[in-house]
């Protein structure tokens, strides 16, 4: 997967839209989302590429919870809006002792890095041992919908995702290959959204169930260490 953009520059990136992201972000994708990780999470939390906080927020009802982003400002947002430990930190150098979190929650970021394996090698450091690795990525699928997204905007239309300068993700195969080639094993897998809105959530939910949920804007993996 080829990258036009470093680490670095997708933390000043999503500095630049911190304190709208909340608007910007697809409700109802964030909430799927959320249900997979409060379903698998367990114990003491560490939420990497941590956005605005509203994953790390609908678990701390039941976890630890601390959190890191590459984007300084997003920290802000997290630490004004919940509280918590948040630190400013590259997913492939993370500011912990080895083994001290039951899971890790990787939300929408692993096609950010440089170098996945070197996130994935310092997942594997701070886990406990069973320790459980969660992760959401956007499919293939979802970029038919970014390219769509990149039309509506040069024509004007507001109030949707920015342009986060992102324009490859990674399909099934890559993130459990990946996933398996750095000591992860896969426990489970899910697709989930053929359409991107709350009001077809119904038909969601049927499609997730049938071969048509190979057309699926997100993938999830509960991976164990």
């Amino acid at each position: 997967m080829l990258k036009k953009y470093a680490n670095k520059d997708f933390g000043k990136i999503f500095d630049s839209v911190a304190e709208r992201y909340d608007k910007i972000s697809n409700d109802y994708a964030v909430s799927r989302r959320i249900e997979f990780f409060r379903k698998w999470a367990k114990g003491k939390c560490l939420e990497v590429g941590v956005g605005s906080g509203e994953i790390a927020k609908a678990l701390l009802n039941q976890h630890e919870v601390m959190a890191t982003d590459i984007s300084p400002e997003m920290i802000k947002v997290v630490k004004k809006k919940l509280g918590i430990k948040a630190y400013v930190a590259d997913a492939e150098k993370l500011p912990f002792k080895d083994k001290i979190f039951d899971t890790i929650i990787a939300a929408e970021m692993i096609y950010y890095l440089d170098q996945p394996e070197a996130f994935l090698a310092e997942g594997n450091r701070v886990l406990k041992n069973k320790g459980r690795l969660l992760i959401s990525s956007a499919t293939k699928i979802a970029e038919i919908y970014d390219t769509l997204r990149a039309i509506l905007r040069k024509l004007g239309f507001s109030g949707m995702y920015f342009d986060d300068k992102n324009r490859q993700f990674m399909d099934t195969k890559q993130i459990t290959v990946l996933l398996q080639q750095n000591g992860f094993r896969i426990k489970r897998t899910e697709k989930t959204i053929v359409l991107p809105f709350k009001i077809f959530d119904p038909v969601n939910r049927f499609l997730e169930k049938t071969p048509l949920k190979y057309l699926s804007s997100f993938i999830y993996v509960y991976a164990e260490k």
